[in-house]
């Protein structure tokens, strides 16, 4: 009988049994590697040292991505945290998991409520029958943990389901979100394995000016960006407390990504508002696996999110599921199946009468845009800031591209029956979310 890479991979790691630490014990346990994902809202990579920033923002990721995957080229399904960290979680597009847009009180909805004097909106969450990341572990027999600061995530949308342990820290900063953490280790299971997944807000915006860190520039904007900085170095420092006080280099599966970029006045906005150039659209990956050894790896295939959970279920021998659509990225990085290029889609909406709606189709260099029917295109290895509109030039390209995205939406189905959940607002939580810049 021939065994593949693969399997043989599998049997290492589940068949002999990979050496687990476990915090707070000095006793080793035998089995699947815990796994851990943590979501850094709203960084985006190229502010990042590893991704060619001119001054390194993040000294421990730097040194982590030596010894990992990094993913140069990896893209987001959506430009919004609800939608983007769904598809994470499922490995579906948003039109299918159902979860389009998310406690974001956009102006227009906001003075709708205003006027008719609603206490609640109506959510999207992610229906029932769609299995997240968290239920598949847990049914695998993982222990399952998760804290967030941001305010999407939390049970309105669905992503408090599988855990054993949830709990959102809204406003918190990643340090509390560190200690939450620390206080669970009471409730380790040292025979089982963990899924932990932590989602750190303060890359957000408002940018606090952490020290010392913040370097003031002179400018509004230039500000702007050196306290956006800062917060990446803040959230950089307590990531080096945390990987040093559960030893999670040592044999944990470990995935730090970020959901959606940041837009610095690069087509004339500031934050993530309704758009899908690549500032936003392109998001930070890095993967380590301890089958894979010390040794780092760049892969610069443009690859989605939508893999995360793929690759996670093959790493430790779940069987893929059919209705995923995201591909593991494990053969491609052993270079034991070949994956072929891909044209990768996202999407974005913005709740109004119309909704308004973006798609985007990602193919090589080439990222083209859409809006209403309009076009635009351009080339990301020649033109990473998205200046030029080529959408004209090259119509043969812009046609190609628009004929796939037009397939594509024609074969979106939704994997199961949408489900909304009302969320009651209060004067407390407006004035959150206008904080956040998502209400005016």
């Amino acid at each position: 009988m021939t065994v593949s890479p693969q399997q043989h991979r599998r049997r290492l790691a589940l068949g002999l049994g990979l050496l687990v630490a476990t915090p707070g014990c000095a006793a080793p346990r035998t089995g699947p590697p815990d796994v851990v994902l943590i979501v850094l809202d709203t960084l985006r990579p190229d502010h990042l040292g590893v991704y060619g920033y001119e001054r390194e923002t993040a000294p421990f990721l730097a040194d982590w991505a030596r010894r990992s995957v990094v993913f140069r080229r990896a893209f987001s399904a959506s430009t919004w945290t609800a939608p983007s960290t769904a598809s994470i979680f499922t490995s579906l597009f948003p039109v299918q998991h159902g979860v389009v847009e998310g406690i974001f009180v956009h102006e227009v909805r906001a003075r709708t409520v205003a006027e008719t004097g609603r206490s609640s909106l109506p959510l999207n969450r992610i229906p029932q029958a769609v299995s997240t990341l968290p239920e598949i572990l847990k049914a695998a027999g993982y222990q399952t943990f998760g804290v967030a600061s941001n305010v999407n995530i939390g049970p309105e949308i669905g992503f408090s389901r599988g855990f054993d342990r949830f709990d959102r820290l809204m406003d918190r900063d990643a340090g509390e979100l560190f200690a939450r953490l620390r206080d669970w280790e009471s409730d380790f299971d040292a025979t089982k394995p963990r899924f932990i997944y932590l989602h750190f807000d303060d890359v957000h915006e408002p940018y606090a000016r952490r020290e010392p860190w913040f370097e003031a520039s002179g400018t509004t904007l230039g500000d702007l960006e050196a306290a956006y900085d800062s917060e990446i170095s803040y959230v950089d420092d307590v990531l080096r407390q945390m990987f040093e006080y559960f030893d999670w280099d040592r044999d944990a599966i470990v995935v730090i990504a970020s959901d959606h970029g940041e837009e610095f006045m690069e087509h004339g906005e500031l934050g993530h508002g309704l758009s899908l150039h690549r500032e936003l659209l392109q998001v930070l990956l890095l993967l380590r696996a301890p089958v894979r050894g010390e040794e780092g790896q760049i892969v610069t295939r443009n690859v989605t999110t939508l893999d995360l959970l793929p690759t996670l279920a093959e790493l430790i021998g779940l069987e893929p599921r059919e209705e995923w659509e995201g591909r593991s990225l494990v053969g491609l990085l052993d270079g034991d199946a070949v994956i072929g290029e891909r044209t990768l889609f996202g999407h974005r909406r913005l709740e109004g009468d119309p909704p308004a709606e973006l798609w985007t189709a990602v193919s090589g260099d080439w990222h083209l845009i859409e809006r209403d029917g309009h076009f635009q295109l351009y080339n990301l290895s020649n033109d990473p800031q998205e200046r030029l509109d080529l959408s004209a030039a090259r119509r043969d390209v812009t046609a190609r591209l628009a004929a796939e995205l037009e397939a594509f939406r024609s074969s979106l189905r939704p994997h199961a029956a949408a489900e909304t959940y009302e969320y009651e607002l209060d004067p407390e939580g407006v004035e959150r979310l206008r904080g956040l810049g998502y209400v005016e």
